[in-house]
């Protein structure tokens, strides 16, 4: 196991949210490989006096591995900037964090004077590649790169190009092997404006939503086609989402002409409604991992035939008096709703399990529920967080049945929790973090951790749970410890002085954002064997 740090400036927070890395230098837009002096020997730093550093400078990246006395073999890498910003995208952008030979990964930098750079950096801290940048005036206004994904051993991004009525975004390749770069398409976007999109490396081509359409652009010959037109100009209010194959667009409208949950055949062109509002209304669909399901919330109407919604900024929050799931396999519909001996529940945020056979979510009390209702039409935020949901839940999509797996304390606004095969983990409370992380086995439940560690979840609120290991991270005192739990058992891979701020795992890597206690904002990569 390897590790690799990245350290910025405490400006990058807000920034963070996606999947590739990110970079700053001050080299030519053209590309160039570097490789570490030639006289690099060990060397002893005063801040980490326990630690081997092998290190080489790239004019203003200073870029230092270490060894981590925690564990036996296992080097880290820390990128230490001295002016402008590195900018971390693989939230929601892309699905692959490195290269397919997991070689390469992905950086973005912001140089105040100079513009934006895309490097690729190695993982043995051999070479650093500056494949791309974006101009300062762009750059200025905001604009960044979009790490589209890799496949096999190229890179493919999108930057914003242009001026004016020419402005919009170009499609590029980058092979890691003979280094070059290359021009697949050019779409015209005046307002540079991109929400939802999926990069489908089979077939080499991009979907991507802009103001009020669907467009697909085939990298291969750079044509550039339309799917689907008439769509509301902003992504949240539809909360479209694509398949994980990159087959279908499932969305709701909200019009009242045409209210219910859609979905688009990308291959044929065909929108077909799975969902009519009539006496309900349904909102906020998710596809399941292996893209068998489709499942997404239903709200009755009452007495009144009114709809109480709990409302949020660009449409309801994630509460319904339950979840209807489509099979696209088995081509059936069924409902998921909640009752128990104090009565009905609606079911709050839920999600599937990573082998797409669970739904998890949490239940809440109709009174409850109402009163998070009053609170969201006011903007009461501070009385909202307060508002309990009532124990945590999982449906077996094969069984067709549903079990609870907590009790009655403050769960928060999302579980976490993780399912596979006869075991899973889930935290049983919510304070500053996570915390009380629970671990269940055959009948048999023990505490993994009590209220000493706060914990984050991780990425969309899942516990990642890789080769029957859970990643954990989180802080107690201000330390940041990183741990690797099975059947139970915690052993702690990684700590840090410092406080965690959010992470999650990507192809095999444990990506990491904490604060130091100088208040610099620190990235680590953890390469999973």
């Amino acid at each position: 196991m390897s590790f690799q740090r990245l350290r910025v400036n405490k400006f990058l927070v807000i920034a963070i949210l996606s999947i590739a890395l990110v970079f700053l230098s001050s080299c030519s837009p053209k590309k160039s490989e570097k490789e570490p002096p030639k006289n690099d020997q060990n060397t002893q730093t005063g801040e980490k006096d326990d630690l081997i550093v092998h290190g080489v400078e790239l004019g203003n990246i200073k870029l230092m591995r270490y060894e981590n006395p925690l564990m036996e073999n296992a080097p880290y890498i820390e990128a230490a900037v001295n002016r402008g910003y590195i900018h971390f995208f693989t939230y929601y952008l892309t699905d692959s964090f490195a290269s397919s030979d997991n070689n390469y990964f992905p950086i973005v930098a912001e140089d105040p004077d100079n513009g934006i750079k895309l490097f690729l950096v190695s993982k043995d801290l051999r070479s650093v590649f500056t494949v791309d940048s974006i101009n300062k005036d762009l750059a200025q206004q905001g604009y960044l790169f979009y790490i589209l994904g890799w496949k096999d051993d190229t890179l493919y991004y999108m930057k914003a190009e242009g001026e004016e009525k020419e402005k919009g975004f170009s499609f590029y390749s980058f092979n890691t092997q003979n280094k070059n770069s290359k021009k697949l398409a050019f779409l015209n976007l005046e307002n540079l404006y991109v929400g939802n999109f999926k990069f489908v490396p089979e077939k080499n081509r991009v979907i991507l939503f802009v103001p009020g359409k669907f467009l697909q652009i085939e990298l291969d010959n750079g044509n550039i086609s339309l799917l689907k037109s008439g769509l509301p100009s902003y992504d949240g209010l539809f909360y479209s989402r694509i398949s994980p194959d990159g087959r279908f667009i499932a969305y709701s409208y909200l019009e009242p002409e045409r209210r219910g949950i859609y979905v688009f055949d990308v291959e044929n062109k065909k929108e077909q409604r799975v969902a009519i509002s009539k006496d309900a209304d349904y909102f906020m669909p998710q596809w399941s991992y292996d893209g068998r399901y489709l499942a997404f919330y239903f709200l009755k109407k009452n007495e009144k035939g009114e709809l109480e919604f709990v409302e949020g900024e660009d449409g309801p929050y994630p509460i319904g008096d339950g979840i209807k799931v489509v099979d696209l396999k088995e081509n059936e519909q069924f409902d998921v709703t909640l009752e128990d001996e104090k009565g009905k529940k609606r079911i709050g945020y839920f999600y599937f399990n990573k082998d797409s056979n669970f739904l998890l979510f949490t239940g809440i009390s109709l009174e409850n529920a109402g009163k998070l209702r009053e609170f969201s039409i006011k903007f009461d935020m501070e009385n909202m967080i307060n508002i309990p949901f009532e124990g945590l839940w999982f449906f077996d999509l094969n069984e067709k049945t549903s079990k609870k797996i907590s009790g009655e304390k403050r769960l928060g606004f999302y579980p976490s929790a993780v399912i596979s095969k006869n075991e899973y983990y889930y935290f049983d409370s919510y304070g500053q973090g996570w915390q009380e992380l629970r671990y269940f086995e055959n009948g048999s439940e023990k505490e993994v951790f009590g209220k000493d560690y706060s914990f984050m979840s991780g990425r969309y609120y899942t516990l990642p749970f890789i080769k029957d290991k859970l990643i954990l991270a989180g802080n107690k005192d201000y330390e940041m410890s990183v741990f690797e739990v099975y059947k139970g058992k915690a052993r702690q891979i990684f700590k840090a002085k410092g406080i965690l701020r959010d992470y999650y795992v990507a192809d095999g890597n444990i990506i990491i954002f904490m604060n130091t206690l100088e208040d610099q904002e620190e990235l680590i990569v953890i390469p999973l064997n």
